[in-house]
């Protein structure tokens, strides 16, 4: 083949593809970008106004507030930003319009905009990277949100993978195989990220494992070197349900209460299902039965054997109900898809965790009489994995470290606040009471007024102390849930102490705002901080005392980093 038309050939499969110079500039150390930082936050400052707050590790933006920048009318919003961005790479990680993507826009009802980029490296998107531009009706932009990596700063262990993604497929499966042998999974098609960790940049595959482990599912991700295909990290996710003229019905609950019920019939069988709300449907799962077990039936719409499922879901009507009317969300992913909740119909031995989400339904344990009761009994319970849903469905966050008690602690805050919401008369500041009875005292198992009363991650321990065998997954997640929530607990106090000074109706509006617009995957206490005072000066003023008391509670928690 002649020169020309080699070189013709590789023009037409690179040449469209990279629309930059192919000169790079050689990466920044620590010291360079500090400098070159300290410079563009100079000029940042003069020319834009605000203030700005870096990230503790990687080091680059992770909130600039108070701007009044108006955006060029000749061109898109996105552009326009992006436009901004690159004029002050070091600050916002990304140099060339090659490493930005506009992933999506969100627009309000009064014109407001939420423009939202991640970052691509090498035409690979790097993982977790997010950056969010808020403005105004106005068309202003008055913050950005951001958690984005030094891509002038950071190398990469490799640009192109030596493994084929069928290769890293069978890696995954051949790790887990190792790991969980009585479990058959199923992959998803492996994809290629560049994967932020230890200030470097390393090209994975990402899998997700879906199976069945026991009575519990199991969905994971791993991320496996494209390098070597060594395991760069894991996560942990979960899976998926199914689907059916609605009428209404009544039940008695686990706790004796008579409760109405949203119900499904199909000839002569009546079923707790409710397509009133989204087909959400409460199902039965015996031991070692596959998820999500069976719909609950009944031949008569009265006549429900099962008191734990009524109170299932009598619980997931209130809280559709709660969001819908409240916060105007239909379904817990906001585009009015009902959740699914599957409960145990028997006592499991080891113990089940109290209740779960994993990813797409709830899984709601028979407990442990009589020290724990059924944990669909409880309102709140089943608010705190609702909770879950919600965040996962806003803001992704990641399930371990600093994201992961940020997790646990928001969802005992709405636990409590729906509960505040939903039954005033007997709402209080604790989850899981009712069901939660030990042999000596009383107890809850979570305490948002004093976090200290909080004794599930003992008694869990205790419990898991006693269990073998087979029973290890089970123990760890149950341990490792128990801990995250005792140290998610400066979270729901925080949230508690603002109630108490604007009230739960306000707290809930500032919480739903928060995570539905200023967290992402990675936020920490200072994103979250930052987060809520900005929901706050949204909804009601910058001078309003919802501000004042949502600041003046954080730094009394402890958490001081945020914008002043």
């Amino acid at each position: 083949m002649s020169n020309w038309l080699f070189s013709g050939l590789l023009l037409l499969v690179f040449g469209c593809r990279e629309t930059e110079p192919v000169y790079r500039p050689p990466l920044l150390d620590a010291m360079q970008l500090a400098r070159a930082q300290a410079e563009a936050e100079v000029d940042l400052r003069r020319s834009l106004g605000g203030r700005v707050r870096y990230h503790s590790e990687l080091r680059t933006v992770a909130q600039a507030d108070s701007l009044s920048v108006v955006l060029p009318a000749a061109s898109t919003p996105g552009a326009a930003l992006e436009r901004l961005l690159l004029r002050y790479p070091t600050l916002f990680g990304s140099q060339f319009s090659s490493q930005i993507e506009q992933v999506a826009v969100l627009t309000e009802r009064d014109g407001a905009r939420h423009i939202t980029m991640r970052q691509v490296h090498n035409d690979v998107i790097v993982w977790g990277s997010s950056l969010t531009g808020h403005l105004d009706s106005a068309g202003k932009l008055r913050r950005i949100h951001a958690h984005m990596v030094p891509l002038m700063s950071w190398p990469t262990d490799v640009t192109m993978p030596r493994y084929s993604p069928e290769e890293a497929r069978q890696e995954a499966l051949r790790l887990l195989a190792m790991e969980l042998p009585q479990v058959s999974p199923t992959t998803s098609v492996p994809k290629l990220y560049y994967f932020p960790a230890a200030r470097k940049l390393s090209l994975v595959y990402r899998i997700e494992l879906s199976g069945q482990d026991g009575d519990l599912p199991l969905r994971q991700a791993w991320f496996l070197s494209a390098l070597d295909l060594s395991v760069r990290a894991r996560e942990e996710l979960v899976v998926a349900s199914d689907v059916p003229m609605a009428m209404s019905g009544r039940g008695m609950g686990a706790l004796g209460e008579l409760r109405e019920l949203s119900i499904t019939q199909r000839g002569d069988s009546y079923s707790l299902e409710d397509l009133r709300r989204g087909t959400q449907r409460t199902t039965l799962t015996k031991p070692l039965e596959r998820l999500p077990g069976r719909t609950v039936t009944s031949p008569r719409p009265d006549g429900w054997e099962v008191p734990h499922a009524v109170s299932v879901h009598a619980h997931l009507a209130s809280l559709w109900d709660y969001f819908a009317l409240t916060h105007q969300r239909f379904g817990w992913d906001g585009a009015g898809h009902g959740l699914t909740a599957v409960i145990h119909g028997e006592v499991r031995t080891p113990a089940l965790p109290v209740a779960l989400f994993d990813g797409q339904r709830l899984l709601l344990g028979a407990g442990a009489p009589p020290q724990i009761l059924p944990a669909g009994a409880a309102l709140d319970v089943v608010a705190h994995e609702y909770g879950h849903a919600l965040i996962r469905a806003s803001a992704e966050l990641a399930a371990e470290g600093e994201s992961g008690a940020i997790d646990e602690g928001l969802a005992n805050l709405w636990a409590c606040l729906i509960e505040q919401a939903v039954t005033p008369k007997d709402a209080n500041w604790t989850v899981g009471e009712s069901i939660y009875r030990p042999v000596q005292g009383t107890a809850a198992l979570a305490d948002l007024e004093d976090p200290s009363h909080t004794q599930q991650a003992r008694v869990r321990s205790e419990q898991i102390s006693a269990m073998d065998g087979n029973s290890a997954r089970v123990s760890l997640s149950l341990l490792d849930r128990s801990l995250r929530r005792f140290n998610a607990g400066f979270v729901g106090h925080a949230g508690y102490l603002i109630a108490q000074r604007i009230g739960p109706a306000k707290t809930a509006a500032i919480l739903y705002r928060t995570v539905t617009l200023y967290l992402h995957r990675y936020a920490d206490a200072d994103d979250l901080a930052d987060g809520m005072v900005a929901a706050a000066q949204d909804l009601f003023g910058p001078k309003d005392e919802a501000v004042t008391a949502t600041r003046v509670v954080w730094q009394t928690v402890g958490v001081s980093g945020f914008l002043l």
